[in-house]
């Protein structure tokens, strides 16, 4: 992904016109392990080499073409640099320093939204890759031509099952034996997918098969309502909403009867499932622990469905409540806002979760301390530093003695299929990680529920 393919042309105009342009010669070094970190490149033209100069001969970690980035981490948390940037050929890049960098962003908080949230994607592409890389260390590493035969023979059976199948689902679309063998279909092409995954370690291989994989499958996946929306989405945590309100709602539609069926077959995916069933684990767990003798405010930290709101308001309607919520996906905000009831006050705070967690925002300072913070549907999408950032930054938001609520998943078998077909990566991280992370985000981890598997729920307060 080239970084500024996610900004619109007003906003990357702005961006690139606040760069100063730099040329640079091959063998000449753009950045030297050890330097203080903080300044921001893009490559235009040219190649670099990024260089592990502490062993002889020196090692090549990487080579970069035009549309990377560099130095974006460091920008965030000022760490020394930890490799040698050097000119492979004759280089043109852009260069921002750290402080006019800052400053600009603190002027345009839209292209700051953009920019964050393009740090964060690249942050969450490189964790996939280290895992990639983990995983398939133990694993038997296949050449092109083996994986592509591999594909082949899982896509021919789809092909060679579905249209049949479809058929008779239309002279009897109630027809549940033929419903159960279009599940059969699914349930063995999950399989294949994910075998075929772990199979080998090459990641640029993974991305090519994934690709070929979804191209030859694209007629059938988006047959479904679910899958349709999520490969067509915009990019972005945003432009997760569509999908994940068609998945809260549960109610499985699509193109035909084959449509519906495998739509149904989705929507009932484990994560899809613990999607759906976790807020009511985070409503039981809210009313346990709400005060009951005052006024009580809560900070929601949601992924813009507004769903999760207008579920604690008509729970607490007869009560004195401040939901206070933070999203960047406006229609959410006024569909929280316009869903409030009885004496639930609903104050919308539009803020991007990305900035907090990146730590390059925090909130309000004038906010008022909250009894509860929520944390739903972010931090399978953030890596470890960016999570307890993200968590840091809302546990400062409680009272002494106040609780936060964090949603997360953990690993499921339809992991794989998701993140490869339906490009709907995740990072999951069992219940012992999750413990480790609020640990580390100041917070004292207390017992916690047991939702239906993916789902996971974590409880934590503040001293």
């Amino acid at each position: 992904m080239v970084f500024l393919d996610a900004f619109d042309p007003a906003d990357r105009a702005t961006f690139e016109g606040a760069a100063t342009r730099r040329a640079l010669q091959p063998g000449a070094y753009l950045i030297r392990r050890g330097q203080p970190g903080g300044d921001v490149y893009l490559l235009l033209e040219g190649s670099l080499d990024v260089l592990d100069d502490r062993q002889h001969p020196e090692v090549l970690l990487n080579t970069l073409g035009p549309g990377a980035i560099l130095g974006e981490v460091a920008f965030v948390d000022g760490a020394p640099r930890s490799a040698d940037v050097r000119a492979r050929s004759s280089c043109t890049v852009l260069h921002w320093p750290r402080g006019e960098l800052r400053d600009l962003l603190a002027c345009h908080p839209a292209l700051s939204a953009r920019f964050f949230e393009g740090v964060a994607r690249l942050t969450v592409a490189r964790v996939r890759g280290l895992t990639d890389r983990a995983v398939g260390a133990y694993a038997t590493t296949l050449d092109e031509s083996e994986v592509t035969a591999w594909i082949r023979r899982i896509v021919d059976r789809v092909k060679g099952a579905l249209p049949p199948l479809e058929a008779a689902l239309r002279t009897r679309p109630t027809d549940g034996e033929t419903q159960a063998s279009v599940g059969r279909v699914l349930d063995e092409l999950q399989a294949s997918v994910t075998k075929l995954f772990a199979a080998h370690d090459d990641v640029r291989t993974r991305v090519r098969a994934a690709a070929l994989l979804r191209q030859e499958l694209h007629p059938y996946l988006v047959r479904s309502r679910l899958a349709d929306l999520a490969l067509r989405r915009v990019d972005g945590v945003a432009g997760y909403r569509e999908v994940l309100m068609h998945a809260m709602r549960g109610e499985s539609s699509g193109d035909g009867r084959l449509g519906e069926v495998i739509d149904r077959w989705l929507l009932e995916r484990p994560t899809f499932r613990a999607i759906r069933e976790r807020p009511d684990v985070l409503m039981t767990t809210l009313a346990e622990v709400l005060p009951t003798d005052r006024a009580a405010r809560v900070l929601v930290v949601d992924l813009g469905t507004g769903e999760l709101v207008r579920r604690v308001s008509q729970a607490h309607a007869a009560h004195d409540l401040v939901v206070t919520v933070i999203d960047q996906d406006s229609l959410a905000l006024e569909q929280a806002w316009e869903d409030a009831e009885g004496s639930v006050e609903v104050r919308p705070l539009p803020h991007n979760p990305a900035r907090l967690a990146l730590r390059q925002a925090e909130l309000e300072p004038d906010l008022e301390p909250h009894d509860v913070v929520v944390v739903q549907g972010l931090l399978e999408h953030l890596p470890e530093r960016m999570a307890i950032a993200l968590v840091a930054a809302c546990q400062r938001q409680l009272v002494p003695g106040g609780w936060a609520l964090i949603t997360s998943l953990a690993p499921s078998d339809d992991r794989v299929l998701l993140d490869r077909l339906l490009e709907w990566p995740t990072i999951r991280r069992h219940g012992t990680a999750l413990q480790g992370l609020i640990q580390a985000a100041g917070l004292s981890p207390q017992p916690t529920p047991a939702p239906s598997a993916p789902a996971q729920l974590v409880l934590g307060r503040r001293s």
